[in-house]
């Protein structure tokens, strides 16, 4: 009977131990998807050049920013101790791109926001670290596809 007891207790152990390392997992990966999205966005954001508008170049500072927050997201049920630093760059950069005056060109846009892209990216560079995705912004599942 104390057998029986112990094995119930160990397998009803181990099930709960494999259910939260499923959820686990499962959050990992979703963080890990938002910050390649939003590192897709910050590609799009660099190729921007002399030939695009203020207009091209708000958007897509505008596309990072939704994506940002859906990274911020995934951060807090992983509990990133970086997302808050990444949030905040994420909301300079809008905010910095929303005052840029009509009449200056890509060049010098970009390079008023270079500190802010700047920043953004080195802390998503970090949350990629922190959480283990295996390159920058990539899930597990797509690395596996390589």
């Amino acid at each position: 009977m104390k057998t029986i007891t112990l094995l119930i207790a160990s397998l009803a152990t181990v099930m709960t131990v494999s259910v939260a390392r499923a959820d686990d997992t499962k959050k990992n990966v979703e963080f890990c998807q938002a910050l390649s999205d939003f590192h897709a966005d910050m590609k799009t954001l660099d190729n921007i050049g002399a030939q695009s508008t203020i207009g091209e170049l708000r958007s897509a500072v505008d596309r990072s920013s939704d994506d940002a927050r859906k990274v911020e997201k995934a951060a807090t049920k992983i509990k990133s101790p970086t997302s808050t630093v990444f949030v905040a760059s994420a909301k300079k950069l809008k905010s910095d791109a929303r005052d840029l005056p009509d009449n200056i060109t890509i060049e010098q846009a970009k390079a008023k926001l270079q500190d802010d892209i700047q920043k953004l990216k080195d802390s998503e560079k970090q949350m990629t670290a922190e959480a283990g995705c295996p390159e920058e912004g990539m899930s597990p599942d797509q690395n596996k596809m390589k």
